[in-house]
């Protein structure tokens, strides 16, 4: 950190080690694995080189930002008339505006610079799969009404209001999870995989000690099947991201994503940054391709974990997953996010100027 005593004092107020170290000593820190990160703004980030130094995510909190600060003693400020004084006024609200709006292009031009060279933002990324995320449950949700409806499927029962209240309250615990997982993306205060981890962990700790819905002698059972679950388990850019659907849709079905967005995006990456497709645009596609594919055998590892917790044969899931398929209800879904690039750069862009 900056070898100001100010910010080694508060971090060490705060629990942490507060070493001071030199800026121009950052990037060898970086790049020997003593930093795992650095905080950055995009024009710093880009112009200190340090993105070339292992440091290929951004967590953008929208935080840093350091001000020009004009200050005058009364002494100087009383010499001038009134008329002076208003003048260095009114020119200094003049140049605050025209700083951050200098400030702002900046930014927006080194966040291109600093995509173009690989570094994912992780903010856009999520924001980017925010939409068709919401689409595909409201596309799903429909065709289930239309099923449930068209086959007579028993209703629920209606719910009073009072007692709806009472299970919305008892279900903030749970929904918690959903606020630590966004929350701390959104806010740059972990990333994607640690909000996920502390999620696993905070939901532990409700299923164990708030809802109790299991005791600690069903652990051992549960770790079990959980391991057995898992263990079952051309120049036309049109034409082009058509075959890399195909293809990763194909894979999909064969492996897993975490291996195959590891495997994948090294190659494929490069390509279609040549064909001028976004790079965040080109991440939610990956996500949509290899989501299906968490559907659909043989290594369909939803469909195992549905088989377990609905107590079905993998063959009636299928059975039941085909109209999903062939109804064309997610290769739509698909079609849209590929073809359709506003629809994942719309809200990142907007939120994210």
């Amino acid at each position: 950190m900056m070898g100001n005593p100010l910010f080694v004092d508060t971090m060490n107020a705060m629990g942490g080690n507060g070493i001071a170290m030199g800026y121009g000593e950052v990037f060898s820190a970086l790049q020997t694995g003593v930093l795992d990160g650095a905080e950055n703004n995009p024009p710093s980030m880009f112009t200190s080189n340090h993105y070339n130094a292992g440091t290929k995510f951004y967590a953008q909190t929208n935080h840093l930002i350091i001000p020009e600060i004009f200050v005058m003693s009364n002494v100087t400020w009383d010499k001038p008339s009134k008329d002076e004084q208003a003048l260095v006024l009114k020119f200094s609200r003049e140049a605050q505006m025209e700083q951050r709006a200098l400030w702002d292009k900046s930014v927006a031009e080194y966040t291109v610079k600093l995509k173009v060279a690989g570094v994912e933002f992780v903010a856009a990324l999520f924001l980017a799969g925010l939409l068709p995320g919401l689409l595909l449950g409201e596309m799903l949700a429909v065709y289930c009404l239309y099923v449930a409806r068209k086959k007579n499927f028993p209703k629920g029962e209606v719910i009073p209001v009072k007692q709806a209240l009472k299970i919305c309250t008892e279900a903030m615990w749970g929904l918690m999870t959903v606020v630590i997982i966004l929350g701390g993306i959104m806010s740059g205060v972990f990333t994607a995989n640690e909000s996920a981890s502390i999620a696993v962990i905070w939901a532990f700790f409700v299923t164990m000690f708030i809802y109790r819905d299991y005791k600690w002698r069903d652990l051992p059972k549960l770790v079990h099947r959980t391991v057995k679950t898992v263990t079952t388990l051309t120049n036309n850019t049109y034409l082009i991201l058509f075959y890399i659907n195909i293809m990763l849709l194909i894979l999909g079905t064969l492996m897993d994503m975490a291996p195959l967005i590891l495997i994948l995006t090294p190659i494929l990456l490069p390509v279609v940054k040549t064909l001028g497709v976004d790079p965040v645009h080109f991440g939610i596609i990956i996500r949509v391709n290899l989501g299906i594919g968490f559907l659909t055998p043989p290594v369909g590892s939803v469909l195992f974990v549905g088989s377990a917790v609905g107590k079905l044969s993998i063959e009636k899931l299928v059975n039941a997953m085909y109209p999903f398929f062939f109804g064309v209800l997610l290769l739509l879904l698909l079609a849209m996010v590929t073809y359709w690039p506003a629809l994942t750069l719309w809200l990142p862009g907007s939120m994210l100027k």
